[in-house]
């Protein structure tokens, strides 16, 4: 096989794993995997709109997307492709949707750097996708295993060890200092009309060692979150606490929900005071349009449906959201989707692209899986997707738990910073 070129020939053998079976080491400047370990992936709670849940045993490929490099996990191997990543992407994701083969997707937030030709670095991960093979679903309460031979009611997870690291401090909180001057430059931009709002963003670093599987277990309870446990690599993991959805598909029908506004569930009147909000409900209105926008390019001629605004409870803070929808249209590809919709309106602000390329200039660091986005394609074509906020990140041993929040003309820098600390209040409990 020659490596340089791709063909959906190739694309058939390797996603499906039916014929091809040659691999190629990879040589490459950073390892994804050292000493293979099999990665796990869980979902559960919100999946759906429903009580979901799945467990997979094993895969039968992960699939690793650069911006010029595709690598291909199989049987502990890789092999590698070269080629533009949209190119790769797009022909994988509607080739699998197009043969309902269920896949997880993990999307990154500089995926979206690269989607509006903003700068990203060739060795910046730019998303995941893993087509499992054997897995555990839930169904009436009970729980089997897929392609196995047998029922069991018992969740299945991994037994594994922790292996203790220390740690003189816990967790480093952002600098208040910088976070203020920060948003001072970012009124400043609003000001002179390039933004009307900005999802400015800050990163928590949690200097303690804890099993993912510990954290998954504190937070897999939350029936209102998308709830996940996902792998990229043996040092990289994924745990979702996120309770955002980016968008469903269901029976032809789309619907995004974005959240703006927030309110900690400490105050007296909480639900009250969020719903009389001038300052939220104007951020959720802006999102909302961003949103109508977006889905409209998506979907049949007046079909379109808003509501607005939903108020949502959750343990430390209540949202507002909102509910975009509508009915798409015949010849549309899933990857048409993922282009309109992805990132999401609400962790980027309005207008998208401007002020993607502003918090390019002002957030230190990447977002990485922080605000992108994990979805779920099941074998009938109903599609969910998450935006990945409240989540957990563990990379060399560190985690890192991304907060923040939408800023306007009329944002508080006292009170925006007490909405951060109030969305991260969760890891005080790790």
């Amino acid at each position: 096989m020659d490596f340089e070129k791709f063909s959906k020939n190739d694309l058939i053998d390797i996603i499906c794993c039916y014929k091809y079976t040659e691999s190629e080491l990879l040589d490459y400047k950073k390892n994804i995997y050292e000493n293979f370990e099999f990665p796990t992936y869980i979902f559960e709670n919100k999946w759906f709109s429903g009580d979901y849940y799945i467990n997979v045993i094993n895969t039968q490929a992960i699939i690793y997307f650069y911006s010029n490099d595709l690598f291909v996990l199989y049987e502990g191997k890789f092999k590698r492709l070269k080629g533009d990543f949209w190119e790769i992407y797009s022909e994988i994701i509607n080739f699998l949707t197009e043969n309902n083969i269920l896949f997880f997707n993990l999307n990154l937030y500089e995926m979206g750097n690269y989607l509006f030709n903003l700068y990203i670095k060739k060795t910046d991960l730019l998303s995941v996708i893993v087509v499992p093979g054997e897995f555990i679903k839930k169904y009436n309460e009970r729980y089997f295993i897929v392609k196995g031979v047998f029922k069991s009611n018992n969740i299945f997870l991994p037994k594994v060890k922790s292996n203790e690291i220390l740690y003189s401090k816990y967790i480093n909180y952002p600098n208040k200092a910088v976070y203020k001057k920060n948003l001072n430059k970012i009124r400043r931009y609003i000001v002179n009309g390039y933004t009307y709002q900005i999802n400015y963003t800050e990163r928590i670093f949690i200097n303690k060692y804890i099993h993912p599987y510990d954290i998954f277990e504190k937070v897999r309870n939350n029936q209102n979150s998308y709830s996940a446990y996902f792998t990229i690599s043996k040092n990289r993991i994924v745990i979702s606490d996120s309770p955002e959805r980016l968008f469903i598909i269901n029976n032809d029908k789309i619907k995004a929900e974005p959240i703006k506004g927030t309110i900690s569930t400490k105050i007296p009147d909480y639900c009250k005071k969020l719903m009389n909000s001038n300052k939220d409900l104007r951020e959720l209105s802006m999102i909302t349009d961003l949103l109508r926008n977006d889905i409209s390019s998506l979907i049949q001629k007046n079909t379109l449906n808003v509501k607005y605004p939903v108020l949502m409870k959750l343990r430390e803070v209540a949202h507002l959201y909102s509910e975009v929808s509508g009915k798409l249209n015949e010849d549309i590809l899933f990857s048409d989707i993922i282009k309109n919709l992805f990132p999401g309106g609400s962790i980027t602000g309005v207008p998208k692209k401007m002020t993607m390329k502003i918090i390019s200039h002002i957030e230190k660091g990447k977002r990485k899986i922080y605000t992108g986005s994990l979805g779920i394609v099941n074998s009938n074509n109903n599609i969910d997707y998450n935006i990945l906020i409240r989540s957990f990140y563990l990379e060399k041993n560190k985690y890192v738990y991304g907060t923040g929040g939408g800023i306007t003309i009329s944002s508080d820098i006292e009170e925006e910073w007490k909405e951060l600390i109030n969305k991260s209040e969760k890891i005080q409990n790790l």
